[in-house]
């Protein structure tokens, strides 16, 4: 979190890493039936793009950046840049440096660019629009 005048004006949630002791198969199943059942239902369309975007995850170990946002007062004034190298720099030090995440409009992308993501693939947010599934990886 970041605060300005002892004020929230910005946060982040991160997904830390878990390791997936689940046999490959089955959660491919469970992951199959999920999309049939979401397809056909009303609203089923969160459940659907989490599907999707679960395609370009990495496979091992990683940092799932869930969401990011600063206040009005605060945007353009590099708090998500704080919020992001804070726990970017925690990353680092740790033994799992991948990180992903979904950047949803052009300029969160060239935010999370800069700071070493790549887009990996897209998935479908709404009707008309879509989000970018990216990956930062170790140097």
């Amino acid at each position: 979190m970041a605060e300005l005048d002892g004020q929230l004006v910005g946060a982040l949630l991160w997904e830390a890493p878990r390791s997936d002791s689940r046999p490959a198969a089955i959660w491919h199943a469970v992951k199959r039936a999920t999309q049939r059942i979401a397809s056909r239902m009303p609203g089923g369309r969160g459940i659907a793009h989490t599907l999707a975007v679960e395609v370009y995850r990495p496979k091992a170990p990683h940092w799932y950046l869930h969401d990011i946002a600063s206040s009005p007062r605060a945007r353009g004034k590099g708090v998500g840049s704080a919020l992001l190298e804070h726990r970017l720099g925690i990353i680092d030090a740790n033994t799992v440096t991948i990180a992903s995440l979904e950047a949803t409009s052009p300029g969160s992308r060239r935010l999370y660019e800069r700071f070493g993501f790549e887009a990996v693939g897209t998935a479908t947010t709404g009707t008309d629009t879509e989000s970018t599934i990216m990956v930062r990886r170790p140097d």
